[in-house]
């Protein structure tokens, strides 16, 4: 079961990454960037024409080329109601996909408390990459971008999430290898720009291929959640509360691989979302 919001405290964090939905789409609309909801934000376009009510974020993919533009053209579009965070710009940010925060907020997850960075109540910006289509390659492609982008954590952090999976003596090994590769990569000064420019390589070696599948590879399973191109393309807005959302051309083979029967609300404690340790809503 997720973490108990108080009803308006829920709403309050809705609103306000709605708000910030509203910002990342006019910008979008003004340089004909697409992008398609994501995860938990499609069913709840889907199932509820809006957030799923329980939840407290907002997941939008882009592929890697639209991505790219995105992250140049937003810097000058957001004035200074923004961060757009991202691995290459701001210090302790391990992740290889982007944050557009809300500044005067903050939200710090309960999962994530030893983090060096600030972040806002905030939408998050996924790349897609093209991935292999030959069997082999793709299993090499997946370790590769999965190790580079483990890398790019331990780089910053001593201490990491391990899988709940995870546990016992296995746990403690893990743990101390961690501490270790921190250790070293601090030691010889190895930057994590040049470690997630390895990841990249990885994750962008068929970019050149045409009409093949895409993935997430800052994702837990790019080896199952890929799709082809035609499943997503051309995007199409579907109703999201008091506004629209743009959705992947076949909603069905994305939700389906993902969650299995989507349109079913899971038990209780299925329930998730991202309840914070801290949660500031500053002149909101």
């Amino acid at each position: 079961m997720a973490h108990e919001y108080d009803p308006q405290t829920l709403k309050r964090v809705q609103g306000v990454i709605l708000d910030i939905l509203k910002d990342f789409k006019a910008i979008c609309a003004k340089y004909g960037i697409p992008y398609f909801a994501f995860g938990g934000t499609a069913i709840g376009a889907v199932r509820h024409q809006g957030f799923i009510p329980w939840d407290d974020d907002i997941d939008v993919c882009m592929l890697r080329s639209d991505y790219e533009r995105f992250l140049s053209v937003a810097p000058n579009e957001l004035g200074d109601k923004y961060d757009l965070l991202t691995i290459e710009n701001t210090d302790g940010y391990v992740l290889p996909f982007a944050k557009l925060s809300k500044r005067g907020t903050v939200f710090l997850e309960a999962t994530d408390t030893n983090r060096t960075y600030t972040s806002g109540i905030f939408l998050d910006i996924f790349p897609y990459d093209v991935l292999a289509m030959d069997e082999k390659k793709r299993a090499k492609q997946i370790k590769k971008a999965w190790f580079w982008a483990r890398m790019c954590v331990m780089r910053d952090y001593g201490e990491v999430k391990l899988p709940d999976t995870l546990t016992g003596a296995k746990r403690s090994l893990a743990s101390a290898a961690a501490h270790t590769v921190h250790g070293i990569l601090k030691l010889f000064r190895i930057s994590k720009k040049s470690l997630y420019r390895r990841y990249l390589k990885a994750a962008r070696m068929y970019e050149d291929i045409e009409d093949t599948y895409v993935t997430d590879f800052s994702g837990m399973a790019p080896d199952k959640m890929y799709f082809l191109k035609s499943d997503l393309f051309p995007p199409q807005e579907m109703p999201f509360e008091d506004t629209t959302i743009s959705m992947p051309r076949d909603p069905h083979p994305h939700l389906t691989l993902q969650f299995g029967d989507y349109m079913t609300l899971p038990p209780e404690e299925e329930r998730t979302n991202h309840y914070p340790a801290v949660l500031e809503f500053g002149d909101e």
